[in-house]
């Protein structure tokens, strides 16, 4: 069973987690997207994961969401 102090301190670091990955997902966007894309026009799901730190999935659906993928 979980104190209130305990709560309190995993929804904050919660919230840090997600602003960390908005943060980096925003970046990865603002940047040059061809620097992530091959040849044939496509995004490079792996490349840009492994630059920004975001996990594959779901930065594949994040980018699936916003209509870039």
């Amino acid at each position: 069973m979980k104190s209130v102090r305990q709560n309190i301190h995993l929804e904050m670091l919660n919230e840090r987690r997600k602003r960390e990955f908005d943060k980096r997902l925003r970046n990865a966007l603002n940047y040059d997207l061809e620097f992530y894309k091959f040849k044939n026009g496509k995004i490079n799901v792996s490349k840009m994961s492994r630059c920004t730190g975001i996990c594959k999935s779901v930065l594949s659906r994040e980018l699936y969401k916003r209509g870039i993928l």
